[in-house]
């Protein structure tokens, strides 16, 4: 029985984890729908803040890419929870290395959560660079 209860404590452990990561994910969009809000509403407003528009550009990809990264490790965990029920790992084993591939973080990067939040800014960020610097060329010859 006290093994049964150790088992337990290290499934709600894993799974703690888990949601963390999940919630880390979330935070995450919500903070870059308000900066990237932002950023938007000034170079509108103001069209000679083409560099900011870059660091904004900039901003998008960083984000995409740790939101993946969160995701990534969720899948990770995940992989040793199932494990850690079917007593495939030791108790209370964090060790996530065996289910590793770059192949699937670069999976996340482009999955049907996270493509159509960031895909359609960043391809607003190209327009908007092409077409402000087509009036700059045109304004400063």
């Amino acid at each position: 029985m006290h093994d049964h209860t150790q088992k337990l404590k290290y499934l709600e452990f894993l799974q703690n984890i888990i949601s963390r990561m999940n919630t880390n994910s979330f935070q995450l969009k919500t903070i870059f729908i308000t900066i990237i809000s932002v950023i938007i509403g000034l170079i509108i407003n103001n069209k000679s803040l083409l560099s900011l528009l870059y660091i904004s550009c900039a901003i998008t990809i960083v984000i995409w890419c740790l939101d993946a990264f969160y995701l990534y490790q969720e899948y990770l965990f995940r992989n040793l929870y199932e494990d850690a029920v079917k007593d495939k790992s030791p108790l209370y084993f964090l060790n996530i290395d065996k289910y590793r591939c770059i192949c699937k973080y670069i999976q996340k990067i482009f999955s049907k959560t996270l493509l159509p939040l960031y895909l359609p800014i960043f391809v607003l960020h190209i327009f908007i660079i092409f077409k402000l610097g087509v009036n700059i060329c045109n304004i400063y010859p």
